[in-house]
């Protein structure tokens, strides 16, 4: 009871985790939701590769965000707002067969998660060329994509704490997103929250002084 745990290998990008808890959108609010519990845990793979190697795994990795900088602007036009990477990329843990975690708010998205995944894909498909170029070095990249609009994100979403201290922001027009994320480390500060390191999973402690049945927001 009063506990959150996000199974690791949860499917982040579809934003549904397993295990029990209760959470409710607030639509009305820039506050994201009413939580009662109060822990979540994220597993994290460490990186292994070593030397040249990693060089080069760094450098394949910046050749693809620079790639998808270019396509989704060309896509997206004044529609994009921001690019932001999380995940093993953003904390350069990657590995040769880690995904591209990527959020993309962009206005005027299709209605409805797999539209707006399709059309997505022509910026995988612009790439097609440099990812079969990496893949036959070994690195072998896939787009994990979140997409949302400015008013989804002033929302929020759990995804966001995965971003905290660790996004890597690559387009942000009138720093929308840097100004959102901001708002969130301040309300974690005003909670107490902590994220903590056990071994190769962290998970974050919302409110250490969390008591049964206490709601609060975020």
């Amino acid at each position: 009871m009063g506990r959150l745990f996000v199974v690791p290998g949860g499917p982040w990008n579809h934003e549904s985790f397993r295990g029990g808890f209760e959470f409710t959108t607030r639509k009305k609010s820039h506050h994201w939701a009413t939580i009662k519990i109060g822990i979540i845990l994220v597993a994290v793979t460490p990186m292994l590769v070593r030397g040249s190697g990693q060089k080069m795994l760094r450098e394949s990795f910046e050749r693809i965000q620079k790639g998808l900088v270019r396509e989704a602007k060309l896509l997206y036009g004044r529609r994009l707002i921001s690019i932001v990477l999380y995940g093993s990329v953003a904390r350069g843990t990657q590995r040769f067969d880690s995904d591209l975690d990527c959020l993309l708010v962009c206005k005027d998205l299709p209605k409805g998660r797999m539209k707006r995944i399709k059309e997505f894909e022509r910026v995988e498909d612009s790439l097609g060329s440099l990812l079969g170029d990496l893949k036959k070095k070994g690195v072998r990249i896939t787009f994990s994509p979140i997409l949302k609009t400015p008013e989804e994100v002033e929302r929020g979403s759990p995804i966001f704490l995965d971003m905290v201290e660790d996004a890597l922001i690559l387009h942000d027009k009138d720093d929308f997103f840097a100004s959102r994320l901001a708002r969130l480390r301040e309300r974690l500060s005003a909670l107490g929250a902590k994220r903590i390191w056990r071994g190769n999973a962290w998970y974050w402690d919302l409110k250490p002084d969390f008591r049964p049945g206490e709601i609060f927001d975020l």
